[in-house]
């Protein structure tokens, strides 16, 4: 252990199973340059964590710089990457990881040090707190529910990465950690089985709770579920509802009423897509860098006081990306894209039910606070210019992200690793890069490439 600095002891300490990965830094291994696209006037090196589709992982660097593969366990491969921050010691990565022979997926905590740690399995998001000292993440297992009936069960889990010691917070679903790191917002569920003539039927009352990380004290907000902070300490969305449905549901998407609370007050708004089925999903409902606005999908009308059935697409009034503040008042562009989004729909050739409904599915905004890079439901996707007022089309793919200049979008393959993943340089006219066959992939810190100060923060 000679050496080791005390969070990385901690971490090799805390290990459950010796399975070493190593970080190859670039002394280590010839560097292979990656060409820089024609046109490029900023060469300043990005940084991506890639996951291939033969489910390795390694750091790329842009713009001239190196590969640096990471090595994982020869028995498992990594699906996909949940989250990746960056500490003094080094790079921290949540994956999903899965055995060759084909067992279920399990979370995996990977240090920079080569420590590799099992953490649990049925994982479905996990998250590094904005200090990066700790990951909560929501596992979720069958249970007996009564009556015969089995039911998702989820547990929102905490470990302590200069500890290594793993906490379960309780039986709550969707965790997120607010801007301070200080608390965790999530869902309590209240299952209740009744039984009907014909069978059982299972439904869960949900309540909004607040999970304070000092005191370890849970705190009952009121009613609703799918709660999402805000950069602003003091606003959250949530989806306000007694009740969450049965999953799945209404597959191809819903409505429903969006809340917005900030200072004491609550604003509702018409949204669609998966909040509307009680998914804290901040990638379809996506506040700004700096807190100021709101970005998801809505449509004409007020906001609706139940769940509304999907529709043919037809005859339902169109989708469109709305922007507000958390105070209820709506953003200066948020009118002309309004527009140009359902003047393109009326100039295309047919008018596509998929279109009309589910919403987006992914947004991303810059770090200027500017612009919106969003996926629809059909895997289109669209740059909104908010100063300009403009809506371009930016082909096909899948949850894109700006970097941490705002200078270049990732675009995953459209279909997993049947399809090549690439970068837009927006610095560069909007030349695309291509990264290959990836099965995931994230932006992180440029110091990763060993060419940006420490002083560059957590890369999400």
């Amino acid at each position: 252990m000679a050496g080791l600095n005390p969070r990385s002891t901690a971490f090799v300490l805390g290990m459950r199973v010796a399975i070493v990965v190593t970080v190859a830094t670039a002394q280590q291994l010839p560097q292979k340059q990656i060409p820089t696209p024609s046109g490029v006037r900023d060469v300043r090196t990005t940084a991506l964590l890639l996951t291939d589709s033969k489910g390795g992982m390694r750091i790329q660097c842009l713009h001239g710089g190196a590969r640096r593969p990471i090595s994982t366990p020869a028995k498992a491969l990594v699906e996909s990457i949940f989250d990746a921050s960056r500490l003094k010691d080094g790079l921290y990565i949540a994956a999903n990881v899965e055995r060759r022979a084909g067992a279920p997926g399990t979370l995996a905590l990977l240090g920079p040090t080569g420590g590799w740690r099992r953490l649990d399995s049925g994982v479905r998001w996990a998250q590094f707190s904005a200090d990066a000292n700790s990951l909560a993440f929501e596992a979720t297992a069958l249970k007996h529910v009564g009556g015969g009936v089995m039911a998702l069960e989820s547990a929102t889990k905490l470990i302590d990465l200069s500890s290594g010691a793993l906490t379960t917070i309780g039986e709550l679903s969707d965790p997120r950690w607010t801007v301070d790191g200080e608390t965790i917002l999530a869902t309590r569920l209240d299952r209740q089985v009744d039984e009907a003539p014909r069978g059982f039927h299972v439904h869960a009352k949900v309540s909004r709770i607040r999970w304070d990380r000092r005191s370890s004290r849970i705190s009952v907000l009121g009613q609703g579920d799918a709660q999402i902070p805000s950069p602003h300490p003091d606003a959250v969305a949530w989806r306000d509802s007694a009740q969450r449905l049965p999953l799945p549901a209404f597959p191809e998407g819903d409505r429903c009423a969006l809340t917005v609370g900030i200072a004491g007050a609550a604003h509702a708004f018409p949204v669609e897509g998966p909040l509307c089925l009680g998914s804290a999903d901040d990638r379809s409902v996506r506040f700004s860098p700096d807190g100021k606005w709101l970005a998801f999908s809505s449509f004409d009308g007020p906001a609706p006081t139940g769940n509304v059935p999907a529709g043919d697409g037809k005859s339902d009034p169109p989708m469109f990306l709305r922007i507000v503040s958390p105070s209820g008042g709506s953003h200066p562009a948020a009118e002309g894209l309004r527009e140009r989004e359902l003047e393109a729909r009326s100039m295309a050739k047919r008018i596509d039910p998929v279109s009309m409904r589910r919403g987006y599915r992914w947004l991303d905004w810059s770090p200027s606070n500017t612009t919106i890079v969003a996926e629809g439901p059909d895997g289109s996707l669209s740059v909104f210019d908010l100063t300009q007022g403009t809506r371009t089309p930016a082909g096909k793919g899948r949850s894109p992200t700006f970097d941490e200049r705002g200078e270049h979008i990732l675009v995953l393959s459209p279909s997993g690793a049947k399809e090549e993943a690439f970068v837009i340089h927006r610095e560069a006219n909007d030349k695309r890069e291509t990264l290959g066959h990836l099965r995931d992939a994230r932006w992180v810190p440029a110091i990763a490439c060993g060419q940006e100060s420490e002083s560059t923060q957590n890369g999400r």
